[in-house]
């Protein structure tokens, strides 16, 4: 049996159904994210796995006992919020104290516990420092450290880098998959942000208007989405109709489905480039009909009949740099394209 069992759990707000039935199972010692757009029902789950919201339906098991209806305290669940909810009258050792000494540890035990922790979140020196003294990531650890030193059965996360500058987030995001594999703590995470999933997931869950639309591991979720919706939502993806995409090969084959294929699979070539040919894909005509940096990575526009595709090539893979209305030659494996269901 899983550690922790969702059960065909919902929620409702005002007779408007938040958590459909919802059903999912994580195993002991994982990273799981809960993925999806805001107000798919991602953080209401979380919530009622805490039990600061009770279900409407279903049950909640965790290592296999009933806690669908259990007080938070009983439940041996912790929580990191958005906002990190710290003491601010307290130092760093102190915050982080604080729940053994709720439970009644004492002097030395919490003493060595507390320096384990603090080595663990990267917050040696700390130790004397109140909150206004600390930067939003070293609060973030903070935080994360006081729920983590309870040890409790699985520890909630609900979007805690929310709030934090791009550079500080993705550091956070590495220093909370080391500190989850050096500890083995089982975790559950909230984000709308595709890019922070695909980085800290060992599994993910893809949440849409409260049921999963899919499940799996990050590189699966990325490269074989079951749906339009998981294609649309989990990457750039081009989505087509089968149609199109007839209409752009030549061949009557995808009637009636809908296509996903990823931009940087699409090899792209000035025409005439006859080397970049593969056997087994697809060559298509088309015209840049737009440029746009993205760091590391050069992504084109191209059109081609009457369909945009996005192409994405590392900003040195080309000899020289495309421009508007350059002719161009896009050549596309055929055993990328990915047939969706609807």
């Amino acid at each position: 049996m899983s550690y922790l069992i969702i059960d065909k759990v919902t929620k409702k707000f005002d007779g408007t159904v938040v958590l459909n039935e919802i059903s999912l199972a994580i195993e002991k010692g994982e990273l799981v994210t809960l993925l999806g757009p805001s107000g798919c029902g991602k953080s209401t789950l979380l919530r009622c796995i805490a039990g600061l919201n009770e279900v409407d339906g279903g049950r909640i098991l965790l290592n296999d006992r009933d806690i669908t209806y259990l007080a938070p305290r009983k439940r041996g669940v912790g929580m990191v919020f958005q906002s990190y909810a710290l003491f601010p009258n307290m130092t760093v050792y102190e915050n982080i104290a604080f729940g053994l000494k709720m439970q009644g540890l004492k002097g030395d035990r919490i003493a060595a516990r507390v320096r384990e922790m603090i080595d663990l979140v990267g917050l040696a020196g700390k130790e004397e420092s109140y909150p206004r003294e600390l930067s939003g990531g070293q609060q973030q650890r903070v935080a994360l450290a006081r729920s983590m030193i309870v040890e409790p059965d699985v520890l909630l996360l609900d979007e805690p880098f929310n709030a934090l500058d791009a550079k500080i987030r993705k550091t956070l995001q590495m220093e909370l998959k080391n500190i989850q594999k050096k500890s083995g703590m089982t975790m559950i995470f909230v984000t709308h942000d595709q890019e922070e999933a695909l980085t800290i997931s060992d599994r993910i869950f893809v949440i849409n208007e409260g049921r999963v639309a899919q499940s799996g591991k990050p590189l699966e979720i990325y490269s074989q989405p079951a749906s339009e919706f998981v294609a649309r939502f989990i990457g750039n993806f081009n989505v087509l109709k089968g149609e199109e995409f007839e209409q752009l090969v030549g061949e009557s084959i995808f009637s009636g489905k809908s296509l996903a294929i990823r931009p940087e699979i699409i090899k792209l070539s000035l025409n005439g480039d006859n080397g970049k040919c593969h056997n087994g894909s697809w060559r298509i005509k088309g015209e840049v009909v737009g440029v746009f940096l993205k760091g590391n990575i050069l992504r084109y526009r191209v059109r081609s009949k009457d369909c945009i595709l996005d192409v994405d090539v590392l900003n040195n893979s080309l000899d020289c740099n495309l421009n508007y209305d350059t002719s161009v030659e896009l050549v596309i494996p055929k055993d990328e394209v990915k047939v969706l269901n609807l």
